[in-house]
């Protein structure tokens, strides 16, 4: 029998040997044995331009170091990252995510697998079957957190083409560890795509949910959500597309307790019906604009002991005084403990005024003011402090103190956040 000479040579050599290769014939190396793969891995990722990590760090994998990444998993030089990213444009072929579908499938078995982030930039319209089975192989690789995101954020036609029968029928049970997953692009809720988004939340153990940009109509909402019995489930955030009545029964099954309104279409509407108000005890955290709390208050007993509200202001041409508009929302929330407002930069001054009639005063523990822009400081904090002496029947001068206020602080160096804290509760 005929022994290799090449296998008595010392490692150093044979290192210097596979620098003379070309590319093809590395590539072939790295096939032949365990030593081989070794040997011929370095001088082959260094013509691909693709340095191996040598800590736990995000690996952003670009079209030319794809043909590396089945090699570098075998090598005894890889390291599992923390998160990988991976952009689909269309410039993406079914090569290049047949290659990335193999690389996911191989990490199976891993406890602590990374994050996966899908950039979904221009992606085809129509997704080919090598896209699905890139997801499945996330999917079932053991991912925990899984996010495909439109970075655009282009907020497309309703798909009214899409069957009510699709969200309805069984979904097929699958492996999933999947715990966060964040769906915002409406490239996943297409036909196509569709059998594998329903699937995976039939499926998944998951926590935290994020569906925006889904493009769906109200009745397609209404259907999924209606279907959906997700147990583990304690956060979720949707855009303003999201039918309020159909939202609140899907909250009443369920045990969120932080809820987030993302900027969307605005086409939250109240039902014509009267149904009854479905209680919400679990929720504690409550994020988004006015529009979406008052919407989400007419259909649901919101809980009075609510830890956070978060009202967000988007660029409107709303003539309602903001201070008006944060104090009706926090009358559904009696014993609130802290109150964040978000005041976008291109508010007009006017709208920080005092409310126009009398509302019922608001009593926090902690007050978050948040403005981009830093010259509206000190008049958000003249308002919110003549308004309270007004409360308190005080006559503002500059010796007056607010009863049980903390004085409050203003970052003017470029920051956006005002911090002032009540201490009536404490």
């Amino acid at each position: 029998m005929q022994i290799c000479f090449m296998l008595y040579l010392p490692n150093e050599l044979l290192a210097l040997i596979a620098t003379y290769l070309p590319r093809e014939s590395l590539r072939i190396l790295t096939q032949v044995s365990r030593l081989f793969r070794e040997v011929a891995a370095p001088p082959f990722f260094r013509l691909l331009r693709f340095e191996p990590p040598q800590a736990p760090v995000v690996l952003n994998i670009e079209y030319a170091v794809l043909e590396a990444l089945s090699i570098w998993r075998r090598t005894n030089a890889f390291i599992l990252p923390d998160s990988i990213w991976f952009s689909v444009t269309g410039a993406t072929t079914d090569c290049h995510l047949n290659v990335l579908g193999v690389f996911f499938e191989s990490l199976k078995g891993y406890e602590s697998f990374p994050r996966v982030h899908l950039q979904l930039l221009t992606a085809p319209r129509q997704p080919t079957h090598s896209f699905v089975r890139l997801l499945n192989c996330i999917r079932v690789s053991g991912c925990k957190n899984l996010h495909c995101h439109d970075v655009q954020q282009t907020y497309g036609v309703p798909r009214a083409d899409l069957k009510l029968s699709s969200f309805t029928r069984a979904a097929p049970s699958c492996f999933s560890k999947l715990e966060v997953l964040e769906m915002t692009s409406s490239l996943l809720f297409l036909p196509a795509v569709i059998p594998f988004t329903v699937t995976t939340l039939y499926n998944s153990p998951i926590s935290r949910l994020i569906l925006k940009n889904t493009s769906l109509t109200a009745a397609q909402w209404s259907t999924l959500l209606g279907h959906l019995s997700m147990q583990h489930l304690r956060s979720l955030e949707v855009d303003e597309s999201f039918p309020a009545y159909s939202l609140v029964t899907f909250l009443a099954r369920h045990n969120v307790r932080d809820l987030t309104f993302s900027q969307g279409h605005p086409t939250i509407s109240r039902s014509s019906r009267a149904p009854v108000c479905l209680p919400l005890p679990s929720l504690e955290r409550l994020d988004g604009p006015p529009a979406c709390i008052h919407s989400l208050a007419s259909f649901a007993m919101l809980p009075t002991t609510l830890e956070s509200l978060t009202v967000c202001f988007r660029r409107s041409s709303s003539e309602v005084p903001l201070l008006e508009e944060v104090l009706a929302c926090a009358a559904y929330f009696p014993e609130l403990d802290g109150l964040h407002v978000r005041i976008p930069a291109e508010t007009d001054c006017c709208l920080l005024e005092t409310p126009r009639q009398p509302v019922p005063s608001c009593l926090v523990k902690v007050l978050f003011l948040m403005c981009f822009d830093s010259p509206k400081h000190d008049i958000i904090v003249r308002f919110i402090v003549m308004y309270t002496l007004l409360l308190n029947d005080m006559t503002p001068d500059s010796h007056t103190a607010l009863p049980g206020w903390r004085s409050s602080h203003v970052l003017t160096d470029s920051t956006y956040l005002l911090i002032a804290q009540n201490l009536i509760n404490n």
